[in-house]
């Protein structure tokens, strides 16, 4: 479910998984897969293993992310581990929970394949002494369990589910609902918190389902029970799969007519799936638009994001989920007892659990949330540069995704010229000017010789932001401000309307640009006038 951004040769990785699946065959019989890293390897049959971890499945970057994340840590830190993958198998799954149980393991940190057939290989770890750490996802009807180290999956579901009733206008908006996996709590719990949040859009017409009877029949309840979320879930599920994903929206969209397609909402359950998905409704000329959801902020889905094929992403930084479970194990390896926030009751006790935050990303602050922060490189992304031909009768230029509008009218160029608009994050020099996330730079050259060309009278820019882009900046002071070598400076015919949320200007020339206002945070009485 998340993606693999930790920095590794493709080849590396290759050869690290042979010699593992070697070594599993070799020395411990058994079909289980380490995590891919020739460095792991020794730890594979070495006894006295401190910390052991078994994940869901090599075939998902995700947890290939995780594994080694874990393993840099532990290993760091000073302590030996072994992780391993059970290849969405609970048979291997329990038989990698033995070995570790083996080698002497004190701590098992478990992402189980099934949240209810895993309670057999964590009751085996809690008779042997091990302390049991449950990892994103959590096992029921078990009080062989210490700890849950978990993002708060209901905000995730509702943030899903708000995202798309925030892009929702008018009645009658045809939405179409996928799930995770049946096996998975996790898939229960994201369906409910999308639940919570637009049922009441069933109720008012906002949105109408198209493609679940169960929901359909459904729709007037506020809350469902288990049985009821499994209902809907059968037939929505995408097991996390992209080709399941994929088949079931072909079906889906094969059995509507297409009244029931054109601007079409999508609840994709995560971002591998929404991909599949995203490409089937992409591809049937019935669809005029989509707004699909997503989590994890996989590479490709960032990517999908800027290129507009997909609408937003849910970010949970595995940094943070892996820094924690990293944490509560190094406490309980000293004897102690990790602080909870919060508790999970799994059918049999109350697990003591922490949460971490989430973040709500789509093209508007896909920057400051996943490159600023560091999660990927700005080089990782190819970003929108979006060119036009203008002839001398004038003509338009848009950028969706920035929301850039130019208007030129006849006359603005004595000759036929090509437009580029570049996505640029520029930043402001000042500390008194903060941007918004929009800044560009604008070109032009005559399409018959290519040499540079400036307009001969002003044209039209329009920038269209978001209230959530404004964070502490004063919206009326909004403005376009322009590169002038060394310093940034407002463009004088900038004018902003905070009721559209618009700001346009009418220069007479092309400059790098940026969307600036006052940062309210800057207490102005003070400065010297």
């Amino acid at each position: 479910m998340f993606t693999y951004h930790h920095t590794r040769k493709v080849s590396t990785i290759i050869i690290s998984i042979l010699l593992i699946i070697s070594a599993a065959v070799l020395a411990l019989n058994t079909t289980a897969l380490l995590v891919a890293r020739a460095d792991a390897v020794v730890n594979r049959s070495t006894a006295g293993t401190q910390v052991g971890v078994v994940l869901p499945t090599l075939n998902e970057p995700r947890w290939v992310g995780d594994g080694n994340r874990m393993y840099d840590a532990f290993t760091s830190a000073g302590y030996t581990v072994t992780v391993l993958f059970s290849q969405n198998d609970s048979t291997i799954e329990k038989t990698n929970v033995e070995t570790l149980i083996s080698q002497g393991i004190q701590v098992l940190i478990i992402c189980p394949v099934n949240y209810s057939t895993a309670a057999a290989a964590v009751e085996e770890a809690r008779a042997a002494g091990v302390k049991v750490i449950t990892y994103d996802r959590l096992i029921f009807n078990t009080a062989a369990i210490d700890y849950y180290i978990t993002f708060d999956s209901l905000s995730v579901g509702k943030a899903q589910g708000q995202y798309l009733i925030d892009k929702a206008t008018g009645t009658g908006n045809p939405l179409y609902l996928y799930a995770g996996g049946a096996y998975d709590n996790n898939a229960f719990l994201f369906f409910e918190g999308s639940w919570q949040v637009l049922q009441p859009k069933f109720a008012d017409g906002t949105f109408v389902i198209k493609n679940s009877s169960a929901a359909v029949a459904l729709q007037s309840h506020a809350t469902l029970t288990h049985d009821e979320k499994a209902s809907i879930i059968n037939q929505i599920t995408t097991n996390w799969d992209g080709n399941t994903a994929q088949s079931l929206a072909q079906a889906n969209l094969a059995a509507v007519t297409a009244a029931d397609k054109g601007n079409v909402f999508i609840l994709g359950p995560n971002d591998n799936t929404a991909r599949a998905i995203a490409d089937v409704f992409a591809a049937d000329a019935d669809v005029s638009s989509y707004v699909i959801t997503g989590q994890d902020a996989e590479g490709a889905s960032v990517q999908y994001i800027i290129d507009g094929k997909q609408t937003m992403t849910v970010f949970k930084d595995i940094r943070t989920l892996v820094n924690d479970a990293v944490a509560a194990t190094i406490i309980y390896l000293k004897g102690g007892t990790p602080i909870a926030t919060t508790t999970y009751n799994n059918g049999s006790i109350d697990v003591p659990s922490k949460e971490s935050a989430i973040i709500t990303v789509d093209k508007y602050n896909v920057k400051s949330a996943l490159i600023d922060s560091g999660y990927y490189q700005l080089s990782q992304f190819t970003w929108p540069i979006i060119s036009s031909e203008i002839p001398i009768s004038g003509g338009t230029l848009t950028s969706s995704f920035d929301s850039t509008t130019y208007i030129f009218s006849s006359g603005t160029f004595a000759d036929t010229v090509v437009i580029t608009h570049t996505v640029t994050f520029s930043s402001s020099t000042s500390t008194s000017l903060e941007g918004i996330g929009h800044s560009f730079e604008t070109t032009a050259v005559y399409s018959g010789n290519g040499q540079a060309a400036q307009p001969t009278k002003p044209y039209t820019i329009t920038v269209q932001y978001t209230d959530a882009q404004n964070g502490s900046v004063n919206e009326s002071t909004l403005a376009f401000y322009y590169w002038a070598g060394n310093q940034w400076i407002i463009e004088p015919t900038s004018t902003v309307d905070v009721d559209s949320n618009k700001v346009t200007a009418t220069p007479s020339h092309f400059s790098a640009w940026i969307v600036m206002g006052e940062n309210r945070r800057v207490y102005l009485p003070l400065v010297n006038r």
